[in-house]
């Protein structure tokens, strides 16, 4: 399903594979229990271990409709994820590093490129069918 109030339907931003068997996906129940659990219905009846981006309460609106920490890109053994310049930059980046162990964990700000509706792996991503 696509994310509430997210226009351009960005799975990116959603859910990311961690191995093989498992993906890392933002949790949307504060924001819409019926949407995350439509989600992760999807994701389960694919056999995939579901872990979750945790988010405090609010963090999803009509203004900020982005979870785009999961917006990033794998070069070899680096991860390098967005930021912006807010609260929960620390709490976003302190998961991403737990869960991706195995990888050096490097930030960038996208503060002013997330406001067009993408963040890095967007706007890095090789688009097909043009």
């Amino acid at each position: 399903p696509r994310q509430p109030y997210d226009m351009l339907g960005h799975g990116d931003g959603m859910v990311r594979w961690i191995d093989e068997n498992s993906v890392l996906v933002n949790d949307f129940s504060n924001e819409s229990k019926s949407f995350n659990d439509r989600l992760i219905k999807a994701l389960k009846k694919s056999g995939l271990d579901v872990k979750f981006m945790k988010y405090k309460d609010g963090f999803f609106t009509k203004k900020r409709d982005w979870g785009a920490y999961l917006n990033f890109i794998k070069i070899k053994d680096i991860l390098i994820v967005p930021i912006y310049g807010i609260d929960d930059d620390d709490v976003a980046l302190q998961q991403i590093k737990k869960i991706y162990s195995g990888y050096k964990v490097e930030a960038i700000n996208l503060s002013e490129i997330i406001e067009l509706g993408g963040a890095l792996h967007c706007i890095t991503s090789e688009k097909f069918g043009r």
